[in-house]
C-alpha cells in the first residue's frame, strides 16, 4: 500500500479507528485491516442490549466506542431504544423488543445466554453457512493501468471491463454464487418451449411464498432492451400506465429502472418516502417507509383516475437499502383499497426486508422469514421481482398478480415481447435456479450470514469516521458522499451545448472514480447522475436529494477479507478527502443516463468549479440545500420526479 501523508483531516476519527483496530499509526492500521489482523468480537453482531454498552463507552472513550460499534453491530445503532414514529406509519410507539439474536453485554464478552443463537451451540462466532467448491481468480491491475482504464471510460465505472475490476461492488444483481442444489436442478431440468416442468416448480414456490394467483416469468423486453425485473416493469407499465398518458405512479422511492419505465410509458413517477429517509445519520428503524399521510393527500388530490397503481419498494434501494415495516405496508394497502387502486410491491429484496421486520418490529420475533414474507405479500395485489437478487440467480424475473383480467392483458403482452408464458424468454434451467434460490433466500442461517457481512463493512467504516447511511441496509453499505467530501460544491452549472443537463457532480461520482483508481474497487453512484434531471421549464439541472456511493455486496461471492480491503481503501481516501475534485458531465442520454454518461474532472483552479469558501461553510450549505430540495419536492410533486412533460414518453425514442 502507498504511504498516507499526514493530515489533520483524519483527526479524532483516525485515532478512534486506529485504537479500535489495535493501535499504531494509521498506515499500519490500514495494513492490519486489509490483512484481517483486527480484533474481532466473539459475537459478530448484537442488537438492542449492546446499544447501551456502546453509548456508555462513547461517553468514556471514543476509541472504545469505535470498537464497541463494531462489536455491537446492529445494536450499536441504538435501535432498541427507539420508537416507531407516527410519520413512518409504523407500529404503536414503544421500545423495539430484543431480537432472538440479540446479546447482552456479558454474552458479547463471552457469556452464552442471549448470544447462543448468533454464536451457535458452542458459543463460537458463526462462519458462513457454506463451504467453497469453486473459485474465480481476480487480479489487481497496477495503478497506472487502473488510471488509464478509468480515463478511457470517461470516469464512469459502468464502462469498465469486469476483468479490470478487483472487487466488484457495482451491484448485487445477478452476481450471486449459485448453490450446489441450484446447479443440480439446472443440469437435470428438461428444456421445453411450452409447459416446462421448471416453470411449474417455480410457480409452486412463488405461490407458497408470495401467495399470488398468477405468475409470469420475465426476462427481456426486446423492444426496449430492458432486462431482468425491468422486463416485468415494462410489461406492467405498458398495460396500466401507457393507456393513461400523464398519469402518476406513487412509490416510497422509485429506483432508476422503475422510474425510467414509468417515464417511457408516459407516466410521472412520484416519490413519497418518510422524511427521515433523507436524514442519513439518523439511526431510525424502517426509514424506507411510505409517508402514509402524504400518500393519502396525493390520492385525494389526484383521484383514482390519475393513479393507475401504487408501488412499494422493499427494501428501499434509493434510500440506502432501508426496510419497510409490516405496519407501513398494512396502512398503505388499506389506503389503496379505500381508493380502489391496486398496490404492487417491488420485491427485489423482500427477504432482507422481512429479516429486518423479524428483528425490529414488535410481534414478529420468533416468526420465520417465510411466514413474514407471506404476510407482507398478502397486503399487495401483485409484485414485480428481479430474480437476480433474492432468487439468487444470474438472470430472470417475475410479474405476479391476483386479478384475472389484468393477468390476461399481462400474459398477452408477455407473449408478444417476451415469449410463451411458461418460459418468458428464459432458459428452463434459469427458472429452476430461481425456484431453488427462493427456497434458500428465506433460510435463517443464510440471512444471518448476509447481514453479518454487511455489518462488518459498515462497522469498519463507521469506526474510521466514514459517514454512512444509518442504519446499514440489507444488501449494501451506502457512503454519504455529501458528508464525505463537503468541500465539493453542489451548485449547478450551465447546460452543455448539446442541451443535456450539465453541472458539477460532486463527491458521489468523484468518490466512485477515486475508489477504483485507489484500489480497483467498483462501487456505484446513487445520486444526481442517477436521479438528477433537467427541469423542462427552466432548463436548470435539479440534483438528487441524496448523494450516495453504494457498495453492493454480491451474495455468497466475497469473503470478509475482501470487505476489509474495501474498508481500508475507503479509509485511505477519507484521510485525504480534501483533495477530491468534482466532475462535470459531458454526455448523457434521456433515460438511465448514468449507465453510459461520460465525465471529466473539474480543475481546482477553474473559477466556476470550486467555491473557495465552500469548505468552511459546507455543513450549512449542505443542510440548506437539503431543506430547499425538500421544499421543492413538496411543492412540485411529480414534477420533481420527471417534470410536467415526461422526459421520453415515446417508446421509439426511448428504445433509440
Amino acid at each position: 500500500m502507498d504511504s498516507i501523508p499526514g493530515s489533520k483531516a483524519t483527526g479524532a476519527a483516525t485515532a478512534a479507528f486506529t485504537a479500535a483496530a489495535g493501535g499504531g499509526d494509521f498506515s499500519a492500521t490500514l495494513h492490519r485491516v486489509a490483512q484481517h489482523d483486527v480484533p474481532q468480537p466473539r459475537t459478530p453482531w448484537a442488537k438492542d442490549a449492546a446499544a447501551a454498552a456502546a453509548a456508555a463507552a462513547a461517553a468514556a472513550a471514543p476509541a472504545d466506542a469505535a470498537l464497541a460499534a463494531i462489536a455491537g453491530g446492529r445494536g450499536a445503532r441504538g435501535l432498541g431504544s427507539l420508537s416507531l414514529s407516527a410519520s413512518s406509519g409504523g407500529a404503536s410507539p414503544g421500545a423495539l423488543p430484543s431480537s432472538p439474536l440479540s446479546a447482552s453485554a456479558s454474552a458479547s464478552a463471552g457469556g452464552s445466554e442471549a448470544g447462543d443463537d448468533a454464536c451457535g451451540d458452542e458459543g463460537l462466532p458463526m462462519p458462513e453457512p457454506f463451504k467453497i467448491k469453486m473459485v474465480e481468480s481476480i487480479t489487481l491491475l497496477p495503478r497506472p493501468q487502473r488510471t488509464a482504464r478509468l480515463a478511457a471510460s470517461g470516469l464512469n465505472v459502468f464502462s469498465l471491463r469486469s476483468c479490470d475490476v478487483f472487487v466488484d461492488l457495482l451491484t448485487d444483481s445477478g452476481m450471486s454464487a449459485l448453490s450446489d442444489k441450484q446447479w443440480a436442478g439446472m443440469l437435470v431440468t428438461p428444456q421445453a418451449y411450452a409447459g416446462s416442468s421448471s416453470f411449474y416448480a417455480l410457480e409452486a414456490v412463488v405461490r407458497d411464498l408470495m401467495g399470488f394467483k398468477h405468475v409470469l416469468p420475465e426476462h427481456q423486453a426486446r423492444r426496449c432492451r430492458l432486462f431482468r425485473g425491468r422486463a416485468a416493469e415494462n410489461v406492467l407499465f405498458s398495460v396500466v400506465v401507457a393507456p393513461r398518458p400523464g398519469c402518476y405512479v406513487p412509490n416510497n422511492m422509485h429506483f432508476d429502472t422503475t422510474e425510467a419505465n414509468v417515464l417511457r410509458c408516459g407516466g410521472r413517477p412520484v416519490n413519497l418516502a418518510v422524511p427521515e429517509a433523507f436524514d442519513t445519520a439518523a439511526p431510525a428503524p424502517f426509514k424506507g417507509n411510505m409517508d402514509v399521510a402524504a400518500l393519502e393527500a396525493f390520492l385525494l388530490d389526484k383521484g383514482r383516475e390519475q393513479v393507475p397503481l401504487v408501488m412499494l419498494t422493499v427494501t428501499n434501494n434509493s434510500a440506502g437499502g432501508q426496510p419497510v415495516s409490516m405496519d407501513n405496508a398494512r396502512q398503505v394497502s388499506a389506503l389503496c383499497r379505500r381508493f380502489g387502486i391496486p398496490l404492487f410491491i417491488d420485491a427485489a429484496r423482500f427477504a432482507e426486508n422481512c429479516w429486518f421486520i423479524q428483528r425490529w418490529e414488535p410481534g414478529y420475533e420468533g416468526r420465520s422469514i417465510a411466514s413474514i414474507a407471506r404476510e407482507l405479500f398478502s397486503h399487495a395485489d401483485g409484485c414485480t421481482f428481479s430474480g437476480k437478487k433474492e432468487a439468487l440467480a444470474n438472470v430472470g424475473g417475475l410479474l405476479c398478480c391476483n386479478d384475472d383480467a389484468l393477468y390476461e392483458q399481462l400474459r398477452n403482452l408477455t407473449i408478444v415481447i417476451e415469449g410463451f408464458p411458461t418460459y418468458g424468454g428464459l432458459a428452463c434451467r434459469d427458472l429452476m435456479a430461481m425456484a431453488q434460490g427462493l427456497r434458500e433466500v428465506v433460510e435463517e442461517a443464510y440471512q444471518d450470514y448476509r447481514h453479518r457481512q454487511i455489518e462488518l463493512l459498515a462497522g469498519l467504516l463507521r469506526a474510521g469516521g466514514v459517514p454512512i447511511v444509518e442504519p446499514p441496509g440489507g444488501h449494501a453499505v451506502y457512503v454519504d458522499a455529501a458528508r464525505f467530501a463537503p468541500h465539493i460544491p453542489t451548485h449547478q452549472f450551465p447546460a452543455q451545448a448539446s442541451g443535456l443537463g450539465g453541472g458539477c457532480f460532486p463527491s458521489f461520482r468523484a468518490l466512485t472514480a477515486a475508489l477504483y483508481a485507489e484500489a480497483g474497487v467498483r462501487g456505484v453512484e446513487i445520486g444526481s447522475s442517477c436521479f438528477g434531471h433537467t427541469d423542462p421549464e427552466s432548463g436548470a439541472f435539479v440534483p438528487a436529494r441524496l448523494e450516495l456511493l453504494r457498495l453492493a455486496v454480491p451474495r455468497r461471492a466475497y469473503t470478509d477479507n475482501h470487505l476489509r480491503y474495501v474498508a481500508a481503501a475507503l479509509l485511505r481516501i477519507y484521510a485525504r478527502r480534501a483533495s477530491l475534485r468534482g466532475l462535470r458531465r459531458v454526455y448523457a442520454t434521456p433515460l438511465l443516463s448514468h449507465f453510459t454518461a461520460r465525465f471529466e474532472w473539474i480543475e481546482s483552479d477553474g473559477g466556476a468549479a470550486v467555491d473557495a469558501g465552500a469548505a468552511a461553510t459546507a455543513g450549512t450549505d449542505s443542510a440548506e440545500s437539503a431543506a430547499a430540495a425538500a421544499d421543492a419536492d413538496a411543492g412540485a410533486g411529480a414534477k420533481d420526479a420527471g417534470g410536467g412533460k415526461p422526459a421520453c414518453a415515446d417508446p421509439k425514442a426511448a428504445a433509440a
